[in-house]
């Protein structure tokens, strides 16, 4: 039993624990400060999402889809590691994720997640903690850093499954088989003559 305990144990993936930052006490509206971020501390080596905290600043208004852009580095000025549309919907208040399960990230780098208005849309506005919450990172306005957080999480996750297809089977070239099929018919035709 114990035994088979260790091995579960040691077969099971071990995780960082989620980074969240989930206090919040202004709101900015996205499309006038864009581009508004927050960078964090990665904790893990891949990562399943990341999201930040939106609200529907008139809920009663058509809303547009939100551009995620992940970013190396402490800031806007980083590579470029991966975009993400999320829809959150009409009225949605919360935090919304966008699927980063593909990007690689190294232990105690730091990297910055960037969210814009998709299509100029007034009425979503982003979620801050006035002082500063997570020591790991900043949250970014257009301006720059500024002295709180915006509210969000980062998710852990595994590595994407790579599957294997295994050898290509050669495939014969058209000459190779007309040199086989003559071979073949020659032998024919001289196996029938010392018949004969």
């Amino acid at each position: 039993m114990k035994k088979l305990a260790l091995i579960l144990l040691s077969s099971t993936p071990l995780f960082a624990a989620p980074i969240l930052q989930d206090s919040w006490n202004i709101n900015y509206q996205i499309q006038a400060l864009s581009p508004i971020g927050q960078s964090f501390t990665a904790s893990d080596a891949y990562i399943s999402s990341i999201g930040v905290g939106v609200r529907a600043l008139n809920p009663s208004s058509a809303y547009g889809t939100l551009t995620f852009s992940l970013f190396s580095g402490d800031g806007f000025g980083g590579s470029l590691l991966g975009t993400a549309i999320v829809d959150p919907g009409i009225g949605y208040d919360g935090i919304a994720s966008a699927d980063f399960s593909g990007v690689a990230l190294t232990i105690g780098q730091q990297y910055t997640l960037q969210v814009a208005a998709t299509n100029a849309s007034p009425y979503w506005g982003m979620e801050d903690y006035s002082i500063d919450a997570y020591s790991g990172g900043s949250a970014y306005l257009a301006g720059g850093a500024i002295s709180g957080d915006l509210r969000f999480q980062v998710t852990p996750g595994t590595a994407p499954i790579v599957v294997d297809p295994g050898p290509v089977a050669a495939v014969p070239e058209p000459s190779t088989l007309a040199l086989f099929g003559l071979a073949c018919l020659s032998l024919g035709v001289l196996r029938r003559r010392r018949i004969a």
